[in-house]
């Protein structure tokens, strides 16, 4: 199968109050525009750095940032992938929920946005 990987270069910048968020998911949760629709929540509305990463199967999603918007988006997060109906704008999924979350100390390590394994249309 082919794999993309799309990257926007750009830092949030550093908070003392930074936390990691991690999500996990099957792929069939995720409708067909649901990477684009997190990073619009996470990087465009939230400025919080982020990856999404979609291999066997599954997706994990990772973003740093004060806990008020990650929290926040955990909250967009579970209305997002436990609902069928696509009115919200994007293509839905399966409606199966989250499989996890993980709250833990920021690292600093994600910088931008990166989506990979995920469909990049550029066009």
């Amino acid at each position: 199968s082919s794999r993309s990987r799309v990257r926007v270069a750009a830092t949030a910048g550093g908070d003392a109050d930074s936390v990691r968020f991690t999500a996990n998911l099957a792929a069939s949760t995720a409708g067909a525009s649901f990477s684009f629709d997190v990073q619009k929540q996470l990087w465009f509305f939230r400025r919080c750095p982020a990856t999404y990463r979609l291999a066997d199967g599954a997706v994990e999603i990772v973003a740093e940032g004060p806990r008020a918007k990650l929290e926040t988006f955990e909250r967009w997060l579970r209305k997002a992938t436990t609902t069928t109906n696509s009115a919200g704008g994007g293509e839905a999924g399966d409606g199966a929920g989250l499989a996890s979350v993980a709250w833990t100390d920021a690292t600093g390590e994600l910088a931008g946005w990166t989506s990979e394994g995920a469909a990049a249309s550029l066009a």
